[in-house]
Parts: C-alpha cells; sequence; structure tokens
C-alpha cells in the first residue's frame, strides 16, 4: 500500500510503489498524480518518472516538492486508469513540516576609512523568514583585534531590520581588518558576514 508522508520544508522526498491490472500489462496503464493543497504542494511539484515494468507490475516514483518556506498538509491522489478506461485511486497524506530558516545579513564586503579616525556608519540589513526583524540579534567582533579591537566597533540598531556599524582602527598605521558581523534569531539559527 501507498501510505502517509512526513517530510521538512524546502526539501523534496520520493516513494516507490507499484500499479498492476489483472487484464492490462504495465506498460499500458496511465498514472497522474494531484495535490489537493497547491499553497503546500503546488501541481508543478507533484512528479511521477522512473517508469518500469517489473514482475509486481508497474514500477513508479512520486517526488513530491513543496513551495518553498511553505508548510502544512496536501492530500496527494494517485489515479491509475487501464487501457479498457477503468481506473483507481489510492490518497496519502503529505505533510511538509516546519522548519527554521537561518536569518539573513546584508552589507558591503569592504567598509574604507582612514587609519586611526572613525569609518562612516556602514549600512546593515537583516532579515528573517519566520521572525520579526526587531527580534534579531546582530553582534561584531573583530577578526584582526591588533587592528581593531572588540571595543572600538560600534552597532546601532536604527529601525526593524536597519542597522550601522563604524569601526574605529586602533592603529593609525593603514592596514587592513576583517570583521565578523552575525544574525541570529530567536530560535538561535545564525548567519555570518566578514567585511574588510
Amino acid at each position: 500500500g501507498i501510505g502517509d508522508l512526513s517530510f521538512p520544508e524546502d526539501t523534496t522526498t520520493n516513494l516507490v510503489f507499484y500499479v498492476s491490472d489483472d487484464r492490462t500489462p504495465p506498460s499500458g496503464l496511465q498514472v497522474q498524480a494531484t495535490s489537493s493543497n497547491p499553497a503546500v504542494i503546488p501541481q508543478s511539484g507533484v512528479r511521477l518518472s522512473a517508469f518500469t515494468n517489473t514482475d509486481k507490475g508497474l514500477r513508479v516514483t512520486l517526488s513530491l516538492t513543496p513551495q518553498t518556506n511553505q508548510f502544512g498538509d496536501a492530500i496527494i491522489t494517485i489515479t491509475a486508469t487501464d487501457r479498457g478506461g477503468l481506473s483507481a485511486s489510492r490518497f496519502l497524506v503529505a505533510t511538509v513540516t516546519p522548519v527554521n530558516d537561518p536569518p539573513t545579513v546584508a552589507a558591503a564586503d569592504t567598509l574604507p576609512g582612514l587609519a586611526g579616525v572613525p569609518t562612516p556608519p556602514l549600512p546593515i540589513q537583516v532579515s528573517d523568514v519566520e521572525s520579526a526583524a526587531d527580534q534579531l540579534v546582530v553582534t561584531a567582533r573583530s577578526l584582526t583585534p591588533n587592528v581593531v579591537p572588540d571595543s572600538n566597533l560600534t552597532l546601532a540598531h536604527a529601525s526593524a531590520g536597519d542597522w550601522t556599524l563604524v569601526v574605529t582602527p586602533a592603529t593609525s598605521e593603514p592596514t587592513l581588518a576583517q570583521i565578523e558581523l552575525t544574525v541570529t534569531d530567536p530560535q538561535g539559527a545564525h548567519t555570518g558576514r566578514s567585511v574588510n
């Protein structure tokens, strides 16, 4: 039989099943599959492939791909039709489970500045699929503490997902510093980005 499925969002799952008929050879069977909930699993995410004639009947692979960042239930109806036009259907519930997507951070690759002088504010934008931007935590740390110690990094939260970073070099000598920005969501997922 065909059993219910559960799989995480943003992934594809596959199910192999067999279709047979007492009067129609496997090569004469037609198989279709539909989704009851296109907001979760669209029809374009329901694919039948690898049709193979076997001793058990027609071997078919069903692939299910949900909409991006969507979760919930969809009833998948699989219908087989013989060459005489008679058909039979089976149903399964495909449950797409939620996954905590990591937040995103966007900032320029480089932050030009003068040695020994604070840089102009570097705009930083953060966002997350599941969490409001004002729930995200942004941190900065220096990967070159001899050039810019962590205490010389000033992060400011402007509004929602907008932040700024000001870097004050510890030396008046021209040099290159590297800063790592990290954004963390309330569930603990995080993303990092380096700025030179």
